[in-house]
């Protein structure tokens, strides 16, 4: 086989992140901002899944890959509920 009738082998690489948005913050231009940094950090083409959850009142709720980033209004406050009951 003639050295230029083989193709070299090439894998695309891809990170699967789902994004959990409220209501009013959930948009398609958001969404691609975020999908476009991840791939700057991680080298790898992104496929972003966005979905929105009524009980998300704000902030997002990001998972890429077995990280999850949770910056919903409703986790913080959970932490700051966490952190008033230890100082009582």
């Amino acid at each position: 086989m003639a050295a230029s009738s083989v193709l070299p082998h090439r894998q695309v690489v891809q990170a699967r992140a789902l994004l959990w948005a409220g209501d009013g913050v959930a948009n398609e231009e958001i969404a691609r901002r975020i999908g476009d940094q991840i791939g700057r950090q991680t080298g790898q083409r992104v496929e972003l899944t966005q979905t929105v959850d009524p009980d998300i009142i704000g902030g997002l709720v990001l998972r890429v890959g077995n990280s999850i980033l949770d910056a919903s209004i409703r986790n913080r406050l959970e932490t700051l509920r966490k952190n008033v009951a230890k100082a009582a």
